[in-house]
């Protein structure tokens, strides 16, 4: 016999770490997805464990203010986007208030007024100039799907996860981040690739031949580059791939090879089967050239504003040394260089080095010097060349934050600034705890600022100084 459903009603306090609404039942927490804090809903209750209890939402019997309708027809089904139920000014309160409590449980002693307010986005939705997609042989039906009573193919989808599924896809033929061009290239991806009737890869057997679809666009170029990764390489479909994503307005399309059992966007060989293998974006005065691997900030006009802030934080002068580690293509050290004597570039992909030093060539810089390789490794090794002391480190990590190793080395160099830029606070908080713990600096102020809107996720920008 079934076990009976355990249905309680249950106030909304509190949004979790990822931005899910929190309500409480037996001491215990249960995560509302989709809620907000002052709302009352009828919820199921799930299993839990450690404390912590997954519900399900039957009806929002009480509804907060803040509470908007979401112009996407798979929000909540689609695990992109968290936030498209919520107001704009909540939703930045909320970032606040994640950036000042993890960096309050980290530091006891900092002084929350350092935060600024939250610098918002020029553009909510139509503002991401990238977007990972992934093939896909079990299509999740949205429930607008299931009550349109249509048939659909259920072995065929390209899209984003299941919120929660990484066995399941949302077929998206439609998105509300990607402009407008990018999206209607979008709509017509998936049914070219569903006609081809071409087998989609599976991570378990490791057979299949469609893997991912990687869209990009530079803003104010208007340039689109397509990247497929395909297991295999067949020459004869590449060549179809490439003329119909050209006809349908992309300036470049690349075919990734990748025969890893790893389900990553990226592969070991690349073909460019149409246009010139990257696209060009610009950033105030300067030119850049983004190729298929390349990292750049998904929010080009919000990056134009956060560049814009660096040489005002900066006390720069002319005579200054600057170390970029995680140089990526070079931006901000391109960005950097009107204002001192040298940047020094550090990245670990080989590509990225290449974009920076073709990037330094097409804006006619001569004082940015790039090195390719891991920097913790660079300075541990005492055959690497001597460089000049630093007066100022900038730091733009991946997710995991910056290597103990290179923090260290950083404390040995003592640079008068340091510059960290986090896409997340829980390792910004931890390695700000080891540079003021362990180090003579001092935190002048963080910005928040909301790169990824309907997202979870926020940007910080963290300005520090050697104590005098």
């Amino acid at each position: 016999m079934a076990k009976k459903k355990r249905i309680e009603v249950l106030d909304v306090v509190d949004f979790s770490e990822k931005g899910e609404g929190v309500g409480r039942w037996k001491n215990k927490k249960v995560l509302l997805p989709f809620t907000i804090p002052g709302e009352k809903v009828e919820a199921e209750i799930g299993k839990g464990r450690k404390g912590l209890i997954r519900g399900k939402v039957k009806a929002v019997l009480e509804k907060s203010p803040f509470r908007e309708d979401s112009p996407c027809p798979y929000f909540q089904a689609c695990g992109g986007c968290t936030f498209q139920h919520l107001s704009y000014s909540k939703e930045l309160e909320w970032k606040y208030h994640l950036v000042r409590r993890t960096l309050k449980k980290a530091l006891p002693s900092f002084s929350e007024k350092k935060i600024l307010p939250p610098l918002e986005s020029p553009q909510i939705y139509r503002y991401r100039n990238k977007m990972e997609l992934s093939f896909s042989r079990k299509r999740w039906l949205t429930t607008e799907e299931i009550q349109s009573q249509n048939e659909f193919r259920k072995d065929f989808a390209l899209g984003m996860h299941v919120r929660g599924r990484f066995d399941r896809v949302v077929y998206l033929r439609q998105c509300h981040l990607l402009s407008q061009k990018a999206e209607e290239l979008l709509s017509k991806i998936g049914p070219f690739f569903e006609a081809s009737g071409l087998s989609i890869y599976h991570s378990k057997s490791h057979e299949g031949f469609l893997r991912f679809a990687i869209l990009r666009e530079a803003f104010h170029t208007g340039e689109i580059m397509v990247n497929w990764v395909s297991s295999i390489r067949n020459e004869a479909f590449a060549k179809e791939v490439a003329s119909f994503l050209a006809g349908q307005g992309a300036y470049t399309v690349i075919n990734n090879i990748s025969s890893r059992w790893a389900q990553v966007s990226y592969g070991d060989q690349e073909y460019v089967d149409h246009g010139l293998g990257y696209i060009l974006e610009k950033l105030g005065d300067f030119t850049f050239q983004i190729s298929s691997q390349s990292f750049f900030q998904v929010n080009t006009l919000q990056v134009e504003r956060m560049y814009r802030l660096i040489p005002q934080w900066l006390e720069l002068r002319k005579e200054d040394i600057v170390y970029d580690f995680y140089s990526g293509i070079g931006t901000i050290s391109i960005y950097l260089s009107p204002h001192v004597k040298k940047v020094i570039g550090f990245e670990i992909i080989p590509q990225a080095i290449q974009n920076s030093l073709q990037n330094c060539e097409i804006n006619r810089v001569q004082n940015c010097q790039f090195i390719q390789g891991d920097v913790k490794d660079y300075f541990q090794n005492p055959s690497s060349p001597s460089l000049p002391k630093p007066q100022v480190i900038l730091l733009d990590p991946p997710r995991p934050g910056v290597h103990p190793k290179v923090l260290s080395c950083i404390l040995q160099i003592r640079p008068r600034e340091i510059l960290y830029i986090s896409c997340n606070p829980l390792t910004l908080a931890r390695d700000l705890a080891y540079l003021t713990e362990k180090g003579d600096y001092d935190i002048q102020k963080v910005q928040p600022i909301d790169m990824f809107p309907r997202t979870p996720h926020i940007e910080s920008l963290v300005l520090l100084k050697l104590r005098k």
